[in-house]
Order: structure tokens, then C-alpha cells, then sequence
């Protein structure tokens, strides 16, 4: 046998198999197995990884809904039978693995209860089969690597998503509160919740591993370029538009601050106003490009600029308040922000590289309702 087939037949690599005996035959229809839901999802319990995570609580466009967790088969339901070993979901051509349907449905598991802990939450079922074979092809590098999740990040992982759930057990001491607890807020077993999370950890330790092996060059420049975006501060309104043409008409109209102001006082919810908040929030959570709020910092206060790209759409803004950054205070913070130019630009050298993975991987997914039996 091949490693590559070793890797999704051996037991115990990363748990894959044991799901097997906790949902239904993977091959039935999908409107059935979507009829029982968790009765709860797990409050999300990641670590600040991304560099972009230190942004916090200033206000922002609402994120959209999500399209709700993806359904996990009851294990209640009555005999649960493992698929047969020509089930496959599809394939990775580069390898010439095929990866069975139960697999498939074990990670799909997983993003329904912790979502993708990376990157933006799934929202469409374009978007959920993505994830799903995005970490199908991390989870088959992490096998070609030899990582695995260890027991006591194992344990300690299941320690804060208890605490995160404010349970008054100790799940190492009361095993039965725990396997109850499980049961009860997810509906499936504690063996398959433990390789849900074995599962995600060994992903995390790939991504790390994969970013201590990047050596980017910084320079003092960029490093002065990011303390000056983290400390550039504007307080803005702005007026949405879907269309460019629309945004360009109203600018021509309302270059005047005075009109601006007579349509706030006649409607005062018109503008959007995201607070009196660093560039770098702007840039990262409102779309805004750096170059706009450069030269937004650069203008008088109560000026009218527009219109530039936003989250949706084109945005005509109003500087109500601007801070710029002091830079003689850059030597002081030089060294924490040569560190911080190095780790995004690790971030984006790792994104770059799980898309040539994917892509290198030649991944075939079998045409299928559910999956496809294929010959052995």
C-alpha cells in the first residue's frame, strides 16, 4: 500500500476514520442528513493569530450573516455503518489519492461547529465546499510532514472551549458531565469532538511550522510606513453608493461642507460614521485604501473627498477630525514594528502558499449529489 492511500485508510492519523461510526452512510441524499442540527455552535475560541486581530472593538460595518452551521447527522439515528471502501468524494490527481466520502464529511463537521478559524467565515455552499477541501489538502501536507496535534495542546484546547462555554465541571475529573455536555450542545460523541479539535490543531501547527520556514526582508521604511497607518487617526462620514457614477454625481454636489451639513441635519442616519479610529482600522475593516486615507490625513477638517472604493461600493467622505501620527515617536516602537511588518508579510506568504498547495494538489472533485462510488 502507498503512503499516500495510508493516509486515508490508517486509523488514527488524525481521527478521519472515527466519524465513520457517527454519521450515516455518506452517500445519501444531503436533504436528509441536513435534518438534524447542533443544538448550539461553539463560541469561538481561536487565539489573535492573524496580525489583523489586534484591531478591536471600534465600529464597523456589521459582517453579513452567516448561512448557518452545516448540519451533523445524528448519531442517534439508527445503524450507523461505515461507507464502503469505494466511496470517494473526489481525488488529489498530483498524488493519485482519492479521498473517501467520509473524510470529506469529518472536516465538513468540523468547520460546522468551529468554523474555518482562519481567514473569513463560510457563507455560501461555494464557499463551505472550498473549506472543506482547503483543509482536506493542509490535513494530507500535515500527514506528508509527520505533524500531528499534541495531547496536552489537545487538552488544553478543550479546556477553553469549556471555559469559553462557562461549564461548572472539571471534564478531566467528571467524565460524565463532560460526555454530557457534548452530547447535549452538539449532539455527537466526545471521540468525535476531541477529533474535531485534534484535527484543527494539527492544521494550526502546519500553518506555524510552514511561517517559521518564511524569511521576508523589512526595512526601516515599512516599518515606519505601518506606525504611521496604525497612527494616523481620522474621524469620517461617509455616504455609500452601490454604483461609481452615482458616488461621482454626489461629490460634484455636495463639495460644498455646508450642504453636507444641511443633509445631515435633515436626515442625520444618511452618512455612516465609523468613529474617530486609526487608518488601519479604516483600511482593514471599511475597504478604504491606504492612498485615500493618506491623502485624507494630508486635507483641512470638514473637507469633502470622495469618491474611492469602500467594503461595498464607492464612499464620498467628510473629514471631521484628523490626528496625524507623531514621528518622532517611531524610534521608540521601531523594533515591535519591524517584528510586526515581518509577521504580515509571513501572513501573506502563507496565504500564498496554501493557494499553490491547493492548486498543485490537482484536486478532482467527483461529479455527485453526495459522492461518488468509484471502482477500486
Amino acid at each position: 500500500m502507498s503512503m499516500n492511500n495510508k493516509f486515508f485508510r490508517a486509523a488514527g492519523v488524525i481521527g478521519f476514520l472515527i466519524i465513520m461510526f457517527q454519521i450515516q452512510a455518506c452517500g445519501q441524499d444531503k436533504r436528509q442528513a441536513d435534518t438534524v442540527k447542533p443544538q448550539a455552535n461553539i463560541a469561538d475560541t481561536r487565539a489573535a493569530s492573524e496580525p489583523q486581530a489586534k484591531i478591536t472593538a471600534e465600529l464597523a460595518p456589521q459582517p453579513k450573516s452567516s448561512a448557518g452551521p452545516v448540519a451533523l447527522p445524528s448519531p442517534a439515528l439508527p445503524s450507523p455503518a461505515l461507507p464502503p471502501e469505494n466511496d470517494f468524494a473526489g481525488e488529489f490527481s498530483k498524488y493519485s489519492t482519492r479521498v473517501p466520502s467520509a473524510n470529506y464529511y469529518f472536516v465538513k463537521g468540523a468547520i460546522s461547529i468551529f468554523g474555518t478559524r482562519w481567514g473569513a467565515a463560510p457563507t455560501t455552499e461555494q464557499e463551505l465546499e472550498d473549506a472543506v477541501w482547503d483543509q482536506l489538502v493542509l490535513s494530507y501536507e500535515a500527514f506528508r510532514r509527520e505533524i500531528q496535534a499534541k495531547e496536552e495542546d489537545l487538552n488544553s484546547e478543550i479546556t477553553k472551549v469549556l471555559e469559553s462555554e462557562k461549564v461548572t465541571f472539571k471534564w478531566q475529573e467528571d467524565k460524565e458531565a463532560y460526555g454530557k455536555w457534548v452530547k447535549e450542545k452538539l449532539n455527537i460523541s466526545v471521540d468525535t469532538f476531541q477529533n474535531f479539535l485534534k484535527h484543527l490543531l494539527q492544521l494550526e501547527a502546519l500553518r506555524k511550522k510552514i511561517m517559521e520556514e518564511f524569511k521576508p526582508s523589512v526595512t526601516e521604511d515599512e516599518a515606519r510606513e505601518e506606525f504611521v497607518t496604525e497612527h494616523n487617526t481620522l474621524e469620517l462620514e461617509l455616504a455609500q453608493f452601490d454604483e461609481l457614477q452615482a458616488a461621482q454625481k454626489y461629490f460634484q454636489t455636495m463639495k460644498d461642507p455646508k450642504l453636507w451639513e444641511e443633509q445631515n441635519a435633515k436626515d442625520p442616519k444618511y452618512y455612516k460614521h465609523p468613529g474617530f479610529v486609526s487608518c488601519e482600522f479604516l483600511i482593514f475593516m471599511w475597504k478604504i485604501k491606504k492612498e485615500d486615507t493618506q491623502n485624507m490625513i494630508k486635507m483641512d477638517e470638514n473637507s469633502i473627498y470622495g469618491p474611492s472604493p469602500i467594503y461595498k461600493g464607492y464612499g464620498v467622505f467628510r473629514i471631521l477630525k484628523k490626528r496625524p501620527a507623531v514621528l518622532e515617536d517611531f524610534p521608540k516602537y521601531k523594533d515591535s514594528y519591524m517584528k510586526q511588518v515581518e509577521s504580515n508579510k509571513k501572513y501573506e506568504m502563507l496565504k500564498e502558499w496554501q493557494k499553490k498547495l491547493k492548486e498543485d494538489a490537482g484536486i478532482i472533485v467527483y461529479p455527485r449529489g453526495d459522492v461518488k462510488k468509484t471502482a477500486k
